[in-house]
């Protein structure tokens, strides 16, 4: 998940990092109640982690998906919904180039080697495929979550994300809300009990949405 400080909500309640923080965890417990995934959290407490050190942690515990959490703030304060972007070398538009380029700059980025590494890499059958698989995750989440919570009316979009091309299992980039919209801050600023019962209805904590892609219980995730 991200961990810089991120942008404040309307309300000046929350910053972006206390929210994805709390999100996470009530996900991760959510999938695990569900009893058919394993997840690990890059992060269990307020530190910084580089894209790099993210994405390689994920590595190391062989995590067979990788989904990064975000909140997300806009100039217009009517934008709202939950929007998942998944890896390609081409943006779908010029507003997920932009999100993408701020995402990894504010990451830590890489160093000029790691990116011509990542480059070369991208030109590789295998992590094509897992750009392939990216795709279906993100599709699969957003099919998941029609009609139980709000979306963007383009909830899936795709960039160049740093930390995905990095992470060696496919990945995505959840965006869970607009902390820059009321009702959006509203919702993610709620009693635990209630976001938790929001979640039961999310895309993103039905498992099932996971093992469909190409897994075998017990898949593990990090998140």
């Amino acid at each position: 998940m991200g961990d810089g400080p991120g942008a404040s909500g309307v309300s000046g309640s929350a910053a972006e990092k206390d929210l994805t923080l709390a999100f996470s965890r009530e996900l991760r417990d959510r999938l695990v109640k569900n009893g058919r995934v394993r997840v690990a959290l890059t992060r269990d407490r307020d530190r910084t982690l580089t894209l790099a050190q993210r994405a390689d942690l994920a590595g190391r515990i062989g995590a067979r998906l990788f989904v990064s959490i975000h909140m997300d703030s806009a100039p217009n304060e009517l934008a709202r919904g939950a929007t998942v972007y998944s890896l390609s070398d081409v943006a779908s538009d010029a507003e997920a180039a932009r999100f993408a380029s701020a995402e990894n700059a504010a990451g830590g980025g890489m160093t000029s080697e790691e990116d011509a590494s990542v480059r070369f890499l991208l030109s590789d059958l295998a992590l094509r495929d897992r750009m392939a698989d990216s795709a279906a995750l993100a599709g699969r989440l957003v099919e998941s979550s029609r009609g139980r919570v709000i979306l963007r009316p383009e909830p899936h979009k795709f960039a160049a994300f740093h930390v995905l091309k990095r992470s060696e299992a496919p990945g995505v980039l959840f965006e869970a809300g607009y902390i820059s919209n009321v009702e959006d801050e509203a919702a993610l600023l709620t009693p635990k009990a209630a976001r938790q019962s929001s979640l039961r209805s999310h895309g993103l904590s039905r498992s099932r949405a996971f093992c469909r892609l190409r897994a075998k219980a017990p898949l593990r995730i990090a998140a």
